[in-house]
C-alpha cells in the first residue's frame, strides 16, 4: 500500500477522533457553579487550557487541529463509568470524557508533515487534563482506568457514523504492553496498542496513551505513529509542572 492509501486511513482514523470529539463536547461551554470553600484549591478551563503543551513540544511541523476546555468550575455528577463501559467505547470516548471532573481542557495536535520520516514518525498527539474536585475522585478515576485498559486486551471498534472519509471500516485494537511505573514522583501507567485497519490489510497505527496521576488532576498523552514509541515520561511531568504553575 503506497503513502496515498494509507493517508486515507490515518485520515479516517483522525477523522473519528474529531467527531467522537465534537459528540462529546456539545456542552462543554457551560455557566460555572459556586465553589466550595473546602475543596482543594481548584482552577477554570480557560487556565487548565493555558498550561497546556505547545504544538512546538511535538516538533517542529506541528500545529493544533483544535482544542476544548470547560467554563468555569464545574460541580456535576459522571455520566460516564469507566469500570463499566465497553473497551470500544473508551477507546471513542478517550477525547472527550464526563467523570465527575471539575475542570477539563484538551488539545489534539496534528503532524503537517509525517510522510518523509515514514515509518518513524508520530501522526497525532493528543493532551487532556482532567482536574477534580478531591483527590480521592482523581484516584478513582485513575485506578478504573488503569484497570478498564489492562482488561481490554483485543476488541474491535467501528468507524463512527458520516466519516468523511471513504473506507473507515473496523479497526481491531490489540494492547501490546501495559507498564505501572512513576513519572517523578507521580503514579502513571502507559499502553501500547497495535491498531489493525481492516480497509488497509497489512499496515498498522500505533496508538500509545500515557496516563498520570497527581493531586487532583488525571493527565492523559495520546501518540498515534507508524511504530510503538512510548509517550516520553519528560512530556508528561513538563505538562504536570505546567498545570502545578497554576496554583
Amino acid at each position: 500500500m503506497g503513502a496515498a492509501e494509507l493517508g486515507d486511513q490515518i485520515m479516517s482514523f483522525r477523522a473519528r477522533m474529531i467527531t467522537a470529539a465534537a459528540l462529546a463536547s456539545a456542552g462543554i461551554l457551560l455557566a460555572p457553579v459556586a465553589q466550595a470553600a473546602t475543596h482543594p484549591v481548584q482552577v477554570t478551563g480557560a487556565k487548565l487550557e493555558s498550561a497546556l503543551l505547545p504544538a512546538s513540544t511535538f516538533g517542529s511541523d506541528w500545529q493544533w487541529d483544535f482544542k476544548l476546555w470547560s467554563r468555569g468550575i464545574w460541580h456535576f455528577k459522571a455520566t460516564d463509568r469507566v469500570a463499566t463501559m465497553s473497551c470500544s467505547k473508551l477507546e471513542l470516548s478517550t477525547v472527550l470524557l464526563r467523570v465527575g471532573e471539575s475542570g477539563v481542557a484538551l488539545s489534539y495536535n496534528d503532524n503537517t508533515d509525517p510522510w518523509p520520516s515514514f515509518p518513524n514518525v508520530q501522526f497525532f498527539y493528543y493532551q487532556a487534563v482532567y482536574q477534580f474536585p478531591s483527590t480521592k475522585a482523581a484516584g478513582t478515576f485513575f485506578n478504573q482506568a488503569k484497570a478498564k485498559y489492562a482488561a481490554c486486551k483485543d476488541f474491535k471498534v467501528n468507524s463512527l457514523p458520516g466519516d468523511p472519509v471513504p473506507g473507515g471500516g473496523v479497526e481491531e485494537i490489540v494492547n501490546q504492553t501495559m507498564t505501572h511505573h512513576k513519572v517523578g514522583s507521580y503514579q502513571a501507567f502507559q499502553v501500547g496498542q497495535l491498531d489493525d485497519l481492516s480497509d488497509a490489510p497489512g499496515e498498522t497505527l500505533n496508538p500509545n496513551t500515557s496516563v498520570a496521576l497527581a493531586g487532583t488532576n488525571v493527565y492523559i498523552i495520546d501518540s498515534v505513529g507508524g511504530t510503538n514509541d512510548p509517550v516520553s515520561d519528560s512530556m508528561m511531568l513538563k505538562l504536570i509542572n505546567r498545570v502545578k504553575k497554576l496554583r
